[in-house]
């Protein structure tokens, strides 16, 4: 039998560290939804997906020539609201902190498969990101 004590003790030294990071937590998250920490934000209007062993790639155009690509396995993603035209992905340093979690603003968009080889050199580019990161490309015209 487990002296009382000792159950109190490992549940005050757990709580202690725990209630901290639940309330920073709770901080970062509302920071990331406000806007007042820089994230990368997307907005597009179109979005392409592709999978290569068992790992999902999202494209989007994000104008201006460019395109982003982003790792679905990377990132916590709420799939009735996703792929979206407006959201925000917060920085790979803040994962600790705040998660991986993709916050969506916009409104949900269709995602085109795609088997095209011409998407594999981005994805090839995106073998050397490391994980959690996106990738933002010139757009090639003949993809």
């Amino acid at each position: 039998m487990i002296p009382l004590w000792l159950i109190i003790s490992i549940t005050y030294l757990y709580l202690k560290k725990r209630i901290p990071a639940w309330r920073l937590h709770k901080f970062y998250n509302r920071i990331l939804k406000e806007g007042k920490y820089p994230v990368t934000r997307i907005i597009t209007n179109q979005c392409i997906s592709y999978s290569e062993n068992n790992i999902d790639y999202n494209i989007f155009d994000i104008g201006q020539n460019k395109i982003a690509i982003i790792r679905q396995q990377d990132f916590s993603i709420d799939f009735g609201d996703f792929p979206n035209n407006d959201f925000l992905i917060p920085q790979k340093n803040l994962f600790e902190i705040v998660g991986n979690k993709i916050v969506t603003k916009g409104i949900k968009i269709n995602s085109t498969r795609t088997n095209n080889s011409s998407i594999l050199k981005y994805i090839n580019a995106m073998y050397m990101t490391e994980e959690g990161k996106i990738l933002i490309l010139k757009k090639n015209n003949n993809a």
